[in-house]
């Protein structure tokens, strides 16, 4: 789950997508420096394991959900070719019998799976997070509620302390 997150994919996600373009072009200030895109495209980042499974979720949190689902691709993309090629490089090393060492991380990496994408991202057709609305009307609303205890707490404590005095005699 690391190498996922590792400047190494995500930097190569940034170079394929030509994010340092279109997130300059979006927050209209020209062309990002690519440790910019880096840090903003690793802070959008959810990579998560699946429960009891060696399935791996990667989520991107994005205004766009569009470009969340091509972004969320794009790194599992890359990843799994990394992957490949990082095994296919230890297996050829093996054959050509440098080390033991090297043809025992061979014989390894082709007992392990082999990555796999088993389902690509697709654009969430609502936001996740709530609207701006309610992030203002839901707190407002405890707030009124809140009010409206003490108040009525207070009212339930004047007539309980109202009733227990006795009326004032007069005396002459």
């Amino acid at each position: 789950m690391e190498k996922l997150q590792s400047r190494i994919v995500l930097s190569q996600v940034v170079t394929n997508l030509d994010l340092n373009r279109k997130w300059g072009e979006k927050f209209k200030e020209g062309q990002w420096p690519t440790e910019l895109t880096y840090k903003l495209l690793k802070s959008q980042l959810i990579v998560s394991q699946l429960r009891s499974t060696r399935i791996i979720e990667i989520r991107v949190r994005n205004n766009d959900p569009t470009e969340a689902a091509i972004v969320a691709n794009e790194i599992a993309k890359i990843y799994r070719d990394q992957r490949i090629l990082r095994e296919r490089d230890i297996e050829s090393a093996g054959m050509e019998d440098r080390t033991g060492e090297l043809r025992k991380a061979a014989s390894a990496s082709s007992k392990a799976p082999a990555v796999e994408i088993i389902d690509r991202a697709e654009p969430n057709l609502r936001p996740v997070k709530p609207h701006p609305l309610m992030k203002v009307l839901v707190p407002a609303a405890g707030l009124l509620a809140g009010v409206l205890g003490v108040v009525l707490l207070m009212l339930a404590v004047m007539r309980k302390d109202g009733s227990k005095k006795s009326p004032p005699s007069l005396s002459a």
